[in-house]
């Protein structure tokens, strides 16, 4: 039994174990831990792993021409975060006023860097963490 079975328990039917694991990352990736707002250990140790993550794939597929980058995403101002962080114009605000250039990080600036990355004007840029954080003082 692998760490995905372990995670995700019986297989659903024609379900692969890259679809596994996509499943188990997408399940991982929408929990936040437990005290998820005062767990700064926890959460730079995720951050750290995923940097090392990245270089050693990075090392590893890179002969075979597969680039592997992150994104590390600042303060993405999504309707989820008006709802629960940003709830008045002054909080919003504030989130601006701690970036350089003074406009607010949307989903589509990740996007646009992910669809960058994936085209082949990107083909020599590998075994980077970019961050989208507007410049966060």
């Amino acid at each position: 039994m692998s760490v995905v079975d372990d995670q995700l328990g019986d297989r659903d039917a024609g379900e692969d174990e890259r679809a596994r694991l996509n499943r188990l990352l997408r399940r991982r990736s929408l929990r936040a831990p437990p005290n998820f707002l005062h767990d700064e250990k926890g959460d730079a140790s995720a951050k750290a792993a995923i940097v090392g993550f990245t270089n050693t794939l990075a090392r590893a597929l890179g002969p075979h021409r597969i680039r592997v980058n992150a994104i590390a995403p600042g303060t993405v101002l999504t309707e989820r975060q008006r709802q629960l962080w940003f709830r008045t114009e002054a909080q919003v605000e504030a989130a601006r006023a701690a970036q350089c250039p003074p406009d607010l990080i949307a989903p589509d600036d990740i996007a646009n860097l992910a669809l960058f990355l994936a085209s082949d004007d990107s083909r020599l840029i590998t075994k980077q963490t970019i961050s989208v954080n507007a410049g966060v003082l």
